[in-house]
């Protein structure tokens, strides 16, 4: 895993010291500790969405996208630097509730974002310039009030379902290729309405999130075949499949719970155990296979999943990276195996704002010299220790010389992206 994610990141320590030379040495660094995973250690920053609902990355993890509900506008994110790049703005009343990056990157068209308006429209979005795409609209849509977007992943596929949460409840299929509605799901049962949509890896079969369960979708007849066998979640919202298609999870607002289905014979198995959300939203699995994230509207907390024993084992840790309404989740994705899933993004929609989650743990490393080694015990002098992943669990000690130390002889002025403590003789210095 790549365990390093910021790099140049610095603190910058004030010292006082009390003592009896007018010099002393100041500072010479241990070693660092690992920091933990699963835990915010950014926003994004310049971020001005209003309202954001959910969010999607570009297959090689460069670039990740957002709607904003009220402001209708789609924020374009730096997401090596957590930055947001710009904003595309949409037309007045969008209100655009989700969106999907299509995961080919290698088409001649380039990659695209469907960005799914909440009454009766699909906006394209050409990532290679980020502005409205020549064909700026899918042509031929007949749904309204669309809410759920998947593109099939399987190779050379130019396929995308749709689901119409309307009065119809509808699944429609676009040809991505033309960027055209095709058609809509045969059989499907609009009685139960229509949220989310997501194809398993093989690119065979899909499933639909009703409101009342999910049913399955054969591809190649584009057709609903049967429902999940022994579905019990109430009002369920979202699903995902695992990395490896054996299983998927389904986010269940209304029992507030997290539903478990073998995909081999499309069969409820049981719930996430230990499952503590309230109002769950959104899932997603990391592409390791190891973990998945549920977010939780009404509890604002992001739910770590052991996907071998189906087993909550944990909350992300987000600090004062905490929002109100947690609802989008995705792992960025990377070129490098190794690379993918280390780094996460979780939408608040009721605080504007996006966090950043580091998913693993990263070591902490400290470059050498501290840099300036000595200074006046007068007045105190500016130290700054440089390194990587500098998080506010990473332990630095510092060890002086020659002059006495007290609680007080230590100050923070200013620390770098990252944060941290440091201690000296025993006493740590948080953030301020």
């Amino acid at each position: 895993m790549n365990k390093l994610l910021y790099k140049a990141a610095s603190w910058r320590i004030f010292t006082a010291m009390a003592g009896l030379l007018a010099v002393a040495v100041i500072a010479i660094p241990d070693a660092a500790q690992a920091t933990s995973g699963n835990r915010a250690i950014a926003s994004v920053s310049a971020f001005k969405g209003v309202s954001p609902n959910r969010v999607a990355f570009m297959p090689d993890g460069s670039k990740a996208y957002v709607p904003n509900t009220t402001s209708n506008t789609v924020s374009v994110i730096d997401a090596q630097t957590h930055k947001q790049l710009k904003v595309i703005t949409l037309p007045a009343g969008s209100s655009p509730g989700n969106l999907a990056v299509t995961p080919d990157g290698t088409k001649v068209d380039g990659t695209k974002v469907y960005v799914l308006h909440q009454h009766s429209a699909i906006s394209i979005i050409d990532t290679r310039t980020d502005e409205l795409a020549t064909t700026s609209t899918v042509q031929n849509y007949t749904g309204t009030n669309p809410y759920g977007i998947a593109f099939n992943p399987a190779k050379g596929s130019n396929v995308a379902y749709v689901t119409n949460n309307d009065a119809a409840s509808s699944v429609s299929i676009i040809d991505t290729s033309t960027d055209t509605q095709t058609g809509t799901v045969a059989g499907y049962d609009g009685a139960a309405g229509a949220h989310d949509v997501a194809f398993a890896p093989s690119g065979t079969f899909a499933y639909v999130v009703t409101a009342l369960s999910v049913v399955v979708i054969d591809v190649a007849s584009n057709a609903q075949t049967q429902p999940v066998t022994g579905y019990t979640g109430t009002t369920p919202l979202n699903v995902a499949f695992a990395p490896d298609g054996s299983k998927a999870y389904v986010t269940n607002q209304g029992s507030s719970s997290v539903s478990v289905i073998k995909t081999s014979n499309h069969t409820q198995t049981g719930e996430v155990a230990k499952f503590n959300g309230i109002n769950p939203a959104v899932v997603a699995f990391n592409p390791d296979a190891a973990i998945a994230y549920v977010t939780s509207y009404s509890s604002n907390s992001v739910s770590v999943i052991d996907i071998t024993s189906d087993t909550q084992t944990g909350t992300v840790n987000l600090d004062e990276f905490e929002g109100n309404h947690p609802n989008g989740v995705a792992f960025r994705p990377d070129t490098d195996p190794d690379k993918a899933g280390d780094v996460a993004y979780v939408v608040f929609i009721g605080s504007d704002k996006v966090s950043v989650i580091q998913v693993h743990p990263a070591a902490a490393v400290i470059t050498t010299p501290v840099l300036p080694s000595s200074g006046a015990v007068s007045g105190g002098t500016i130290v700054t220790i440089k390194g990587e992943n500098l998080l506010d669990t990473t332990g630095v000690h510092l060890r002086g010389y020659r002059g006495g130390y007290s609680q007080q002889s230590l100050r923070r002025l200013q620390y770098g992206t990252d944060g941290g403590y440091a201690s000296v003789e025993g006493w740590q210095f948080g953030r301020r």
